[in-house]
């Protein structure tokens, strides 16, 4: 079975769901409280054909009193945990609004939170990639959004609008970011190299279809709201751009039948290509 890094049981995951005041009290972000999953990330990508090879980790203080964990790598550059799928607070909102039960979203939280629902990003004082990419005014949650956006940036360096206009000027303004991201090259081939390097093949359409395409086309960044991958259907990114805005309002007023829908559709496909992305790393 895999391993659950918010430490709590279905119970208690349903708790911190329905009462945000209890959730808060009990439920313990992973990203920054789990020396396990530190331990365990240290060992995955230490164990890949990864750049980034990884020294040691340790807890931070990163405010009075207030602790969390970071990885390090040779040059004693840090690096912190990001969850790729919804978090808790979007799950709560989630069952305020009546998209799913407390069971689902329980079970969710449960199947997603293990080592193939994390990544790495640089840590340095925010605004940083885990911070960005979270915002209410950029991608809220939805990794398959930002993965196109990294494809983008990689393709035009910046002279192709993004879904969030202000992410190329992000990453080239902050050295740190930047070195980050061309570390793996540039272009398609830069793209290519850091999906791969970060075992991140189940968020594109080449790795769900059965057709024979180029390899352009296996390229392109699954939309996690519009696919339907427990049933075989395939959506990709090519509507993006007309669609993006209402796309990031999956917690939007009103509770319509098809704000519900994309929400649950999104749910399946995150938990879909989270478990693709475990048998991966484990591989």
């Amino acid at each position: 079975m895999n391993k659950n890094y918010s430490l709590l049981d279905q119970e208690e995951l349903k708790k911190c769901i329905k009462d945000h005041t209890y959730g808060k009290e009990h439920y313990m972000d992973p990203d920054a409280t789990s020396e396990v999953l530190y331990q365990d990330l240290q060992q995955v990508w230490n164990r890949t054909e990864q750049i980034v090879q990884f020294t040691e980790y340790r807890q931070m203080e990163y405010a009075e009193g207030k602790f969390c964990y970071n990885l390090f790598d040779a040059k004693k550059q840090r690096y912190s945990s990001d969850f790729l799928g919804l978090s808790i607070r979007k799950l709560q909102k989630a069952y305020q609004a009546g998209y799913a039960s407390l069971e689902e979203l329980a079970n969710y939280l449960e199947k997603t939170r293990i080592l193939g629902g994390h990544i790495l990003w640089p840590v340095h004082p925010i605004p940083t990639i885990n911070t960005y990419r979270a915002g209410a005014k950029t991608y809220q949650d939805r990794f398959d959004l930002f993965l196109e956006d990294i494809k983008n940036f990689y393709l035009s360096r910046g002279t192709k609008k993004c879904i969030c206009k202000g992410f190329p000027s992000f990453v080239e303004t902050r050295i740190i970011e930047t070195n980050f991201f061309l570390q793996y090259g540039d272009g398609l081939a830069g793209f290519q190299n850091f999906v791969h390097a970060w075992k991140l093949e189940p968020f594109l359409y080449g790795y769900h279809t059965k057709k024979s395409i180029k390899e352009e086309e296996y390229y392109q960044v699954l939309c996690l709201v519009h696919s339907d991958l427990a049933n075989g259907k395939v959506e990709i990114g090519n509507q993006y751009e007309e669609n993006s805005k209402i796309d990031l309002q999956l917690m939007q007023k009103g509770n319509s039948e098809t704000v519900k829908q994309n929400f649950r559709k999104f749910m399946s496909n995150t938990e879909i290509v989270i478990q693709e992305r475990e048998a991966l790393l484990k591989s």
